[in-house]
């Protein structure tokens, strides 16, 4: 790997049934479908050798359930780290919390929501990102000052992105 140089993995979560009355947002399930789309992206990512060190996931249902998936296919059930912050953030909370994470990991995946993680790529990514569908996975070459700290936009590279 260039030095300096590391890797994010964003993982949107898989399809989530609708929400029904009394159900919170929060608590949705995945669909039939977002559960098989889930361990296909996981086949993809092993398929591939995309092997984060660790995977940091939002603790809404709909993403864990994902990442636990994904996690299972590519045999990463111990790099699972739930953080409540990723529910609901925003761009600038992901870059903070991007920015704190420990320096000795080179690739971190990221399991949470949309709009936040294709406003994400926009703004890092030389080549932006319009949409990013349930279960889409993009791969980013990520060049911060200081351990996971001081990403500039349009600096980014996309290496990859990719939909069940």
């Amino acid at each position: 790997m260039t030095p300096g140089r590391k890797e994010l993995f964003l993982l949107r979560h898989a399809e989530a049934i609708p929400a029904s009355t009394g159900m919170s947002d929060f608590d949705r399930p995945l669909s039939e479908k977002g559960c098989s789309d889930a361990r296909r992206i996981g086949l993809l990512m092993k398929e591939l050798s995309l092997n984060p060190e660790v995977i940091f996931t939002s603790t809404a249902l709909r993403a864990h359930t994902t990442a636990n998936l994904v996690a299972e296919v590519i045999n990463g059930q111990d790099k699972l780290v739930p953080l409540p912050r990723l529910y609901d953030s925003t761009l600038i909370n992901l870059l903070v919390l991007i920015g704190e994470t420990d320096a000795k990991f080179q690739r971190i995946m990221l399991v949470g929501h949309n709009p936040t993680f294709a406003q994400f790529v926009d703004f890092y990514a030389a080549e932006g990102l319009r949409q990013l569908p349930p279960a889409g996975l993009v791969h980013l070459a990520v060049y911060p000052s200081k351990g996971w700290s001081g990403l500039i936009a349009k600096q980014g590279i996309l290496l990859g992105k990719w939909s069940p």
